[in-house]
């Protein structure tokens, strides 16, 4: 049950890869990816379910060495579908996991605040200050 939309999550990212523009940069892709991974999250019919899921998680460690696993494996699908769009295997999977790390950090902001926040924003908030590090 915890883990029942991780194939549509995993096919949200490899979607949007595969749609971006054909001049994106690889970042911007994997961005695109993970910011619409974002949306089908905050969408979900039952609005609190990824927060209960969340704390669930957390409290388990078993669960959280799933969670880790399954995105792992979404982080590495999206290199691979970066690499079908020619992208350079090394620069693929830097940006892959680059916006997946995005996504995490987003996604755990996101989970433990007590104001609505917008879960694709912070995303694409990762992703400019990942693009400000220096």
């Amino acid at each position: 049950m915890l883990f029942a939309g991780s194939d549509l999550f995993k096919e949200a990212v490899l979607t949007a890869i595969a749609v971006a523009p054909p001049g994106a940069s690889a970042l911007d892709a994997a961005a695109a990816g993970f910011e619409a991974a974002a949306g089908f999250i905050q969408n979900q019919p039952d609005p609190d379910f990824p927060r209960r899921r969340a704390a669930v998680i957390a409290a388990n460690p078993s669960l959280q060495e799933r969670e880790l696993l399954k995105l792992s494996t979404v982080g590495s699908a999206a290199a691979r579908a970066l690499q079908d769009r020619g992208v350079d295997p090394v620069e693929a999977s830097i940006a892959a996991q680059a916006a997946l790390a995005a996504f995490h950090l987003a996604f755990e902001r996101w989970v433990s605040s007590d104001e609505p926040l917008d879960l694709p924003a912070l995303v694409r908030d990762g992703i400019a200050r990942i693009r400000a590090l220096r």
